[in-house]
């Protein structure tokens, strides 16, 4: 198929409100939260972030991951076989992090404070640690249901040009050393 422009997506997270913020961490947290207010909240939001991405002639909309904290979170959320255990100096294993290769081959751009990131790919030690326990099993069929529901709010009442479902590539949910 010949076209006569390049076709535009985006891949990440987009602006959500104060308010759906906060009910999304609480829940990431295992917090207090009022599932029922979550998922008005939810459902709305991401109808308009699609409506907008629509509207600003985003060819191959998505959710903006409205509902997730972070890809981290989401590979946790989704899948069976990991376990959270307390960093502890002296006795568990050296953290990964993300920027691991980048922290290797840049150190002065880390130790020069990363221009942001760095405070990121350096928050190892401070966090739970993940360790995969068991065999992988993916159990988030209730969460992408959700998701799916939530994304197809907006198509009943707007016109989508295409649209897609993102998902964290395994290759993010890893350390590297």
């Amino acid at each position: 198929m010949k076209r006569d422009r390049i076709l535009t997506t985006h891949a990440g997270s987009l602006p959500r409100s104060e308010e759906l913020r906060e009910l999304v961490l609480a829940r990431a947290e295992g917090r207090p939260f009022d599932p029922d207010a979550l998922a008005v909240r939810l459902k709305g939001e991401v109808a308009e972030i699609v409506r907008r991405q629509s509207a600003c002639g985003v060819d191959s909309v998505n959710d903006g991951e409205l509902g997730k904290t972070n890809f981290n979170n989401y590979v946790r959320e989704r899948l069976a076989g990991f376990e959270s255990r307390p960093y502890v100096p002296g006795r568990s294993p050296k953290p990964l992090s993300i920027a691991g290769r980048e922290l290797t081959k840049f150190p002065e751009y880390f130790a020069a404070g990363g221009r942001g990131f760095g405070a990121f790919a350096g928050a190892g030690p401070s966090r739970p640690q993940v360790f995969c326990v068991a065999p992988l099993k993916y159990v988030g069929q209730a969460a992408l249901k959700d998701d799916l529901e939530n994304f197809r709010a907006y198509s009943r009442t707007g016109t989508l040009p295409a649209a897609s479902r993102r998902g964290a590539p395994p290759g993010n949910s890893r350390g590297h050393p």
